[in-house]
């Protein structure tokens, strides 16, 4: 995708294509092109605007100007043209260095835009989104710096391009490096070549899908490794709780039962110790726990006579009396099944219409303790 247009390859078949030119032609092209000579040293970018009809290329390299051995054929994109440039051996070489320094630094930028964002939620879980965010994005675009830095680095002499000599900027469009070899080519095409600034920077397509892929990976990678989790605070008090020694935040007491009731927040997952202590700075309770990644948790530090129970009803045909099922006792902390449709409200009134499919809403609950609970 990112070796250039160059992807048809290069085929090492001599200068057949050129069949037609006159040997005092070739002749001039090589005198004109010849490495060193005051023409050399002129160089472009130029664009040539190429016509909709089959044409022949000059015999010389593209790059440096010498008898071309090989051929790389541009295709535009989105179409099924080819237009052959003519390479020496040298040139062909470095062109497809190039072109596979490319490739490789788009792998390079995928695999690792990709490998930061799903792990440093999970090495460094105390660090904020936009930190991780900001990180994935540098290792995407640093392997395609490096690349576009080597292509921008000056070629060698007698040399027009430390990549490839000619690049498509358009359906009919060249942009040629040597001047001598676009001159001759548009005398040929009985065109003109336009001076044009030069086309080189990063991969604006590739570099924008790999950025939004990234961008999108990070933030969801880190809400899954960073779960919910409900904190109650079923005292008579505000108490301040933190996790690692990082403060969440303040908890309001709420023991009666209100779905707004709480403190919601994303703690990292994995064993984490949780501290909560009064508005005198006294440690109330402390907990070592276990977040798993991608769950919804339910904490409530204090030891009360408060329980909680999941309440399932079913409606329609096979409408009855809720089910409750009661979280574990002596437990300060609780994973929420993923079915849990609403914390701490009724279940929706049952439905007297037998007819109605029906289905069944799971909500949790709490409420004094009791026996049948």
């Amino acid at each position: 995708m990112l070796a250039d247009e160059l992807g048809s390859g290069q085929r090492g078949a001599k200068v057949g294509y050129c069949e037609g030119l006159s040997s005092e032609s070739a002749a001039v092209s090589s005198r004109s092109a010849r490495p060193g000579s005051p023409l050399d040293a002129e160089r472009g970018p130029l664009l040539v605007r190429l016509p909709d009809a089959p044409f022949i290329a000059p015999p010389s390299c593209a790059c440096c100007g010498e008898p071309a051995t090989s051929r790389a054929s541009l295709r535009a994109r989105g179409g099924r043209r080819e237009i052959p440039v003519g390479y020496c051996a040298s040139c062909a070489l470095h062109v497809a260095r190039l072109g596979t320094l490319k490739l490789a630094a788009t792998l390079a930028s995928t695999l690792i835009g990709v490998a930061l964002a799903l792990s440093l939620p999970i090495l460094a879980p105390w660090m904020p989104l936009a930190a991780i965010v900001a990180f994935s994005l540098a290792g995407v675009v640093l392997p395609l710096v490096a690349v576009v830095l080597r292509a921008r680095r000056g070629a060698r002499d007698g040399h027009a391009a430390s990549g490839p000599a000619a690049r498509l900027s358009g359906p009919n469009e060249l942009v040629c490096a040597r001047a001598a070899w676009a001159r001759e080519l548009a005398a040929r095409l009985g065109s003109t070549a336009e001076p044009v600034r030069d086309p080189r920077s990063l991969p604006s397509a590739e570099l924008a899908i790999l950025l939004l892929v990234s961008g999108v990976i990070a933030p969801v990678s880190h809400a899954f490794q960073h779960p919910w989790v409900r904190i109650l605070n079923l005292g008579d008090a505000p108490i301040h709780v933190s996790v690692d020694r990082r403060e969440l935040g303040v908890v309001e007491a709420s023991s009666s039962e209100s779905p707004l009731a709480g403190l919601e927040t994303r703690v990292p997952a994995g064993r984490r110790a949780f501290l909560s202590r009064g508005p005198d700075g006294a440690a109330v309770a402390s907990d070592e726990v276990h977040v798993r990644a991608g769950e919804r948790h339910l904490y409530a530090p204090l030891d009360t006579h408060v329980c909680f129970w999941l309440e399932r009803t079913s409606y329609g045909r096979e409408s009855g009396p809720p089910e409750t099922v009661p979280l574990a006792d002596g437990q300060r902390f609780w994973v929420v099944p993923e079915d849990v449709q609403g914390w701490f409200v009724p279940s929706p009134p049952l439905q007297t219409d037998a007819r109605a499919t029906g289905g069944t809403t799971t909500v949790l609950r709490q409420g004094p303790c009791e026996p049948t609970r």
